[in-house]
């Protein structure tokens, strides 16, 4: 029998190199579970922050929002007319819009505003209306109300009313003195009347030479 049958056969392994190998196995599989465990937290998180309800977030949105639920409506009802505006307009082929009146005289609107009123349709069809005929850049839908509120009270004038602006300083006593004095004297210049009418200005006498007397400068002389 020989010495070498009971030696241990296989491979050669260096002292201590299996315990080394277990070492790093762990600690590759710590660093695993940690991993995972920082991933599943974050989903939980994640999980959590998804599942926020709905009416947390329109109590929110509402917080935030400073408009009364009337404004709310107006603002509806506007985008919703807007729309259809839209729509409609996009719907027109060409010979449609060719057709469309443009820049009608104030005064017309207004007839067409009164006819309308007295039909007693409201200020909102009235506006429907006149755009569709006019264009929508005719007149404001305020602008309606204001007319048919006007029309309801008891107005008949389309036109405008005259304003009170201010007076005339050019009176017909003051044209018949200058026309005098140039008669008297055909080589006047505008200095020498300014000199006879110290309480006119040069601008009001030259108006009323030129634009009321009708009078012209040739050779240096003024003659009608």
């Amino acid at each position: 029998m020989s010495e070498y049958e009971f030696a241990q056969r296989g491979p050669l392994r260096l002292k201590g190199a299996a315990a080394e190998k277990q070492r790093k196995k762990r600690k590759r599989k710590r660093a695993e579970e940690a991993g995972n465990e920082e991933e599943g937290g974050a989903m939980v998180e994640k999980g959590v922050s998804s599942k926020k309800p709905d009416e947390e977030e329109k109590e929110e949105k509402r917080a935030l929002d400073k408009r009364t639920p009337a404004q709310l409506a107006y603002e509806k009802i506007q985008e919703k007319r807007q729309i259809e505006r839209i729509l409609k307009k996009a719907s027109k082929t060409h010979k449609q819009r060719v057709e469309t009146i443009n820049s009608p005289a104030a005064c017309e609107v207004r007839s067409v505003i009164r006819f309308l009123s007295a039909r007693n349709l409201p200020a909102a069809e009235i506006h429907r209306q006149i755009c569709e005929v006019y264009g929508d850049t005719v007149m404001s839908e305020s602008k309606v109300r204001k007319w048919v509120r006007q029309f309801k009270d008891g107005r008949n004038n389309v036109h405008d009313e005259d304003r009170s602006g201010r007076p005339s300083l050019i009176t017909d006593d003051l044209v018949a003195s200058v026309e005098a004095r140039i008669r008297e004297n055909r080589c006047f210049t505008i200095t020498g009347l300014s000199n006879e009418f110290p309480d006119v200005s040069r601008s009001v006498l030259y108006n009323i030479v030129s634009g009321h007397l009708k009078f012209r400068k040739l050779c240096s002389r003024w003659v009608p």
